[in-house]
């Protein structure tokens, strides 16, 4: 009897469950129809779209959703809904990417006493090398990689740069870094990235510094800020400089527009921050340093000398570093250091050289630096040339 009233129970549960498994699935396949019929009716319809989008999304089709948000913000360009589904998409739908830049080239320096390298940690690390001209060879890779992993998009960079002078291997540098972390759809289409950083220099062949940082990236679809980048950084020298080592706080913007002054043209600025707290107790590696960089890209034509395009791009480059305390090699406390950078130039830029993906740039820039500090100013005139192609 109780198996009986048992089987008779589970007879009576078992016949409505299809039904209502069904009838959400019912009413979901329905409002996609609909959705899409309204469509089909009026492509350009951008009500409609954003219908289909949302029910299609619902359904689990995001490639059809994607279609369109993008039919929708092709007539809407700053419908905001469509902009945001549009980064939300393409982070699940669009497929694994690897880009490899090689990049070699020769350079010129009238004086270098300096040598000069801001990391991705925004942290800048400079080397005396004593004054004079000098010749080098660089060459450079970095790779760029987005992929999926466990449903979530994944970005990851990594840097090599070396350099090799003819005056001595003594003022030769390496550099490498590392940079990786999740990807996040944010709000009105804003990427959000946020990343594990790590960086190590050499210099004369032997270990400068490493470092390790934390940093956050936002990516902007729309408007004059194109990326706007926070981080923090933790760095240490060799042994011998060690009241150089400290912790970063560092802020970057880039700010773009095109078709400034004609069609074809773009304009780029790009500001920093910079506070480095060293561990030197007189201040004289503690600092702050702020810095501005304005390029613009025009076109001279093309296509010439085997380039499908010949651009010429004049930049400007302003910095100033004020320091917390004095330098305590000097024979008179002068107060706090204070240098301030003055860098124009100039590049000529070809692209696409005989229909493959390589860039040429010739460059030319004059670099000036001010110090209230005797022995640290000094004029540099830096030109070269410079390839990178992308596989």
């Amino acid at each position: 009897m109780h198996r009986l009233l048992f089987a008779s129970l589970m007879t009576l549960m078992s016949v409505p469950l299809p039904a209502m498994a069904q009838a959400p699935a019912s009413a979901a396949a329905a409002d996609l129809q609909s959705a899409f019929d309204r469509v089909i009716a009026n492509p350009a319809d951008v009500a409609a779209n954003l219908r289909y989008g949302r029910a299609a999304e619902a359904a689990g089709q995001p490639r059809k959703a994607l279609a369109a948000y993008e039919r929708a913000a092709t007539h809407a360009p700053d419908n905001e809904e469509a902009q945001a589904a549009l980064r939300r998409l393409k982070l699940v739908i669009e497929p694994s990417t690897t880009r490899i830049l090689v990049g070699f080239g020769m350079g010129f320096d009238s004086n270098a006493e300096y040598q000069t390298r801001q990391l991705n940690s925004g942290t800048l690390i400079t080397e005396r090398l004593g004054g004079g001209s000098d010749v080098n060879a660089n060459a450079s890779l970095r790779v760029i990689d987005e992929r999926l992993i466990d449903g979530r998009r994944w970005r990851s960079r990594a840097n090599i740069f070396g350099d090799f002078h003819i005056r001595g291997r003594n003022r030769d540098g390496h550099y490498a870094s590392v940079e990786t972390g999740p990807m996040f759809a944010g709000w009105n289409g804003v990427m959000i990235s946020p990343s594990l950083a790590a960086e190590v220099g050499f210099a004369d062949y032997k270990h400068l510094f490493h470092s390790l940082g934390l940093a956050v990236t936002a990516e902007f679809p729309q408007g004059y800020l194109k990326r706007l980048r926070l981080g923090f950084a933790g760095t240490r020298f060799e042994p011998s400089l060690a009241p150089r080592n400290g912790y970063s706080f560092s802020g970057k913007a880039e700010f773009g527009a095109s078709d400034v002054a004609f069609r074809g043209d773009a304009m780029h600025l790009t500001p920093y921050a910079v506070r480095y707290q060293g561990a030197a107790t007189t201040g004289e590696e503690t600092y702050t340093e702020a810095g501005v960089r304005l390029a613009y890209i025009a076109p001279l034509g093309g296509p010439a000398l085997g380039f499908s395009g010949i651009f010429l791009s004049p930049e400007f480059t302003v910095t100033g570093r004020w320091y917390d305390g004095f330098e305590a090699a000097s024979t008179v406390n002068l107060g706090s250091r204070q240098d301030y950078r003055l860098i124009p130039g100039i590049r000529l830029i070809g692209s696409e050289f005989l229909g493959k993906a390589v860039t040429t740039f010739v460059y030319y820039e004059f670099d000036r630096l001010r110090s209230n500090y005797a022995g640290h100013s000094h004029n540099n005139h830096r030109a070269g040339v410079h390839v990178v192609a992308e596989f």
